[in-house]
């Protein structure tokens, strides 16, 4: 799997405060901070265990070579139409080169891929194996947290209810699973296989 970085963060979480404290039955505000600090956490073990971004963030994405005519999977899913995408061959000598659009198309949806055109005629550069491509795109299911499915914001909410209950010293034994089972379950049905 390519190397990549999560290059800018969502200007929301899936999932607000209020329906947090809702959920996990807690009416007073001295503990927000903290419940806002879960429901990060949860997040970012939801999408890295799943390779998934919930709310639209950039991702830069290394591809390294050779490169053929062929489909070449990006890291980060889902990728939507309106989709910004760029792709860039790093050189051998450091020169960051864009990639002419003619060369290459996007597969979006939740197994994105970089499809480099069959027919077209490739640098020479693309065929070494110390050429990197560099794809800077968008992933998420959209801006708003009512983009994203509603299993994965209860995903959140359960994961958040779990580490909440057993926040503290020595809650957790090492027996006890840190993770949601519920939460497992739902993200494993976003998860992808990469062989």
């Amino acid at each position: 799997m390519a190397d990549y970085e999560r290059i800018t963060d969502p200007t929301c979480d899936p999932v607000d405060l209020e329906q947090v404290k809702d959920f996990i039955r807690q009416d007073l505000d001295d503990e927000d901070t903290t419940i806002s600090h879960l429901v990060r956490s949860a997040v970012v073990e939801i999408e890295n265990f799943a390779s998934i971004a919930m709310l639209n963030q950039s991702i830069k994405a290394q591809l390294n070579g050779p490169f053929g005519a062929g489909r070449y999977a990006l890291p980060v899913g889902p990728v939507t139409t309106d989709a910004s995408v760029t792709v860039a061959m790093l050189e051998p000598d450091g020169t960051i080169t864009a990639l002419d659009q003619n060369l290459w198309s996007i597969a979006q949806g939740r197994a994105p891929a970089i499809w480099i055109v069959d027919d077209a005629t490739l640098p020479d550069l693309l065929s070494e194996e110390t050429t990197t491509l560099i794809v800077t795109y968008t992933a998420g299911f959209g801006d708003d947290d009512r983009d994203v499915p509603a299993d994965l914001r209860h995903a959140v909410l359960d994961q958040v209810a779990v580490t909440y209950e057993n926040r503290g010293p020595n809650k957790l034994s090492r027996h006890q699973p840190s993770m949601s089972p519920h939460m497992l379950r739902i993200a494993q049905r976003y998860k992808r296989v990469t062989i």
